[in-house]
């Protein structure tokens, strides 16, 4: 699909409310599906993950009933058990889908026998299975690490130290967080300190909110108690802020003003950030209790600034650079990974492309206010490089998007939620 970017002729003043967090609705329905009780569940994000897991949580036995139009569900947990203790867990091809699934059924006992699409079978669920194992978990085979197996919980978890060698991904560190209540003994989880702080506080401050509690030793060590119990919980999931970040950097530079309801400045979701920076350069932000505004300025300042990851936040960034009165600097704090260098050097390459001054080196680059063209943004390379060319091409004309669809991956959504940039709105 080829699309030409929406041109803005005069600044926008829209409320635009954004879908939920797919961590955090991934997490909420899981827990819930464990807890004491009967949860309710508002603004989830509702793709074909998130389908493909509340289809799985109701083979399993727990009743769901989901309202895709207000985008919410009621669940009656099952108490720490699935009503359904021997039956075939299918997961689809989502591996965070997968590992939560596998995880809660460890902790619930049972027998499952777990499969997957073609794609989800190349992957390697060894670290996962390696704990499980450990915690008394028996598999058929017995050396496997990939899907099909068999998982079989007869006698719970056994809890106590949790031993991580490497740095865990935030979606293992979900799943033995997410069982960790229900270990025979205190589950204590140790591991390299490293990046994933911000995932680990929204899994804590999440369970929290079904009343379990998780203690943080120290960087690297957290200790859970038992015994506890999920208990059922109202539960209203944030904003994905990794969307919002895009929606409020075509703000900042189209001088227009957008409110986006349940947003909060103080949640935990890395790509908040954002509103720090575009605070700095310039942007008026206000919050109340219904969510939070941002106005664009005239002109965006020029900025300096660090940031973890080459992603959401660099790509909006890059977006918005050449419309500052300054020159914005871009440097990334850490080891750049593969992905993260490609993606630079593909955004790097369509400014230049686009007749935008740059200086650049491995870990960073300066954009200068520049005169430029538009050109054709491919969204096939990064869904994020096609988001790219929607936000410049509210300034500017002649951007086409090619590969659109590549974004709705990602943000089912975004398009729809792009068009009412058009549709003027009372904000709240």
């Amino acid at each position: 699909m080829q699309q030409a970017a929406i041109s803005l002729k005069e600044p926008f003043h829209v409320s635009i409310p954004l879908p939920g967090s797919k961590n955090i609705s991934r997490l909420a329905l899981v827990i819930a599906a464990l807890a004491n009780g009967v949860s309710e569940i508002s603004n989830l994000i509702i793709d074909d993950d998130i389908a493909a897991l509340i289809n799985t949580l109701r083979q399993l036995g727990i009743a769901i009933q989901l309202n895709e139009l207000t985008r919410s569900c009621i669940i009656a947990g099952g108490n720490g058990k699935f009503p359904k203790n021997q039956t075939t867990l299918w997961c689809t091809d989502n591996p965070e889908n997968a590992m939560l699934l596998l995880a809660a059924c460890a902790a619930a006992g049972g027998i499952y026998y777990s499969d997957s699409s073609a794609r989800l079978r190349q992957y390697a669920f060894q670290p996962l299975i390696t704990i499980l194992h450990r915690q008394g978990i028996q598999f058929i085979p017995d050396d496997i690490s990939s899907l099909p197996f068999t998982l079989i919980s007869m006698d719970g978890l056994t809890g106590d130290k949790i031993l991580l060698d490497e740095p865990p991904s935030s979606h293992l560190l979900a799943a033995l967080l997410v069982m960790s209540p229900f270990a025979k003994s205190a589950l204590r989880l140790m591991f390299p300190v490293n990046s994933i702080q911000a995932e680990i506080d929204i899994i804590c401050d999440l369970m929290g909110q079904f009343d379990v509690v998780v203690h943080h030793i120290h960087q690297g060590e957290l200790a859970i108690p038992v015994p506890q119990q999920y208990q059922a919980s109202t539960c209203m999931i944030e904003p994905d802020a990794s969307l919002a970040v895009y929606f409020l950097a075509a703000a900042a530079i189209s001088h227009g003003q957008i409110f986006i309801p349940l947003m909060k400045r103080e949640s935990r979701q890395p790509n908040v950030k954002i509103l720090g920076i575009l605070d700095k350069m310039g942007c008026l932000i206000e919050e109340n209790n219904k969510g939070l505004s941002l106005k664009g300025p005239d002109k965006l300042n020029g900025i300096d600034i660090n940031v973890r990851s080459f992603s959401d936040l660099f790509v909006a960034l890059c977006a918005i650079a050449p419309f500052a009165k300054t020159a914005v600097r871009i440097s990334h704090i850490g080891k750049t990974s593969k992905p993260e260098m490609q993606l630079m050097s593909q955004v790097k390459n369509l400014l230049m492309k686009m007749g935008i001054h740059i200086e650049s080196d491995e870990n960073w680059i300066r954009i200068f206010p520049s005169q430029f063209t538009g050109t054709t943004f491919d969204a096939s390379i990064d869904y994020r490089i096609g988001i790219m060319g929607y936000i410049m091409g509210l300034k500017t004309s002649n951007i086409i998007i090619n590969n659109a669809e590549s974004i709705a991956l990602t943000h089912p959504d975004f398009f729809t939620l792009w068009n009412k940039l058009n549709e003027p709105c009372e904000l709240i």
